[in-house]
């Protein structure tokens, strides 16, 4: 997905998955943010970008955010999100999982960002612990129902904001809420 006029986007319960931004492609965005690139303000809530990939070094295999020449400063709010095993030419960290520019301000919450190293404040209660897919190339349930009360498989269930989407269901129909660590509470998942 490339924006960079119009409307600030808002993305709710979105999966970006598989996705090459290259050299060969035109525009401002060739070779950059391999899920998203923007240069408008945005919100993600529970969204996931994953195996996305990005020609161009430091880039932001999974989302690329910069600012256009006509705008002082750019917003991004990411709440229960996932971005996981997305690439760049170089392999550099979180940088291959998401990059703002300089002059984007954003805010990271309840997310699971591989090689997390910037919204590490308990605070933001964000986690770089692998949500364990069943299939990262081609399946990207975090099976939630297997839980019986005990654990389940993936850190990323029971562990997002319930204020920050009202959706009962995940895009897989399956409930958005379990108790994964066995304290009574239901929490929202993160990702889509």
């Amino acid at each position: 997905m490339a924006t960079a006029t119009g409307p600030p986007p808002l993305l709710i319960n979105c999966q970006f998955h598989g996705n090459i931004a290259s050299d060969g492609d035109s525009g401002d965005s060739a070779g950059i943010g391999g899920g998203i690139w923007s240069q408008r303000p945005m919100e993600l809530v529970n969204v996931t970008l994953a195996k996305n990939t990005c020609s161009e070094s430091n880039k932001g295999g999974g989302i690329y955010v910069d600012t256009a020449s006509w705008q002082s400063e750019s917003l991004v709010l990411m709440t229960n999100c996932i971005l996981w095993g997305n690439e760049t030419t170089n392999h550099n960290g979180e940088a291959d999982q998401v990059f703002f520019d300089d002059d984007v301000q954003a805010e990271v919450v309840f997310a699971c960002i591989e090689d997390l190293e910037t919204w590490t404040n308990e605070a933001f209660f964000n986690t770089a612990v692998s949500p364990n897919f069943k299939n990262i190339n081609s399946n990207l349930i975090m099976d939630g129902t297997d839980c019986g009360g005990g654990q389940c498989d993936s850190l990323s269930i029971d562990r997002g904001d319930d204020d920050s989407i009202s959706a009962s269901n995940d895009i897989g129909k399956r409930t958005r809420k379990v108790d994964r660590d066995g304290d009574s509470v239901v929490t929202v998942d993160m990702g889509c």
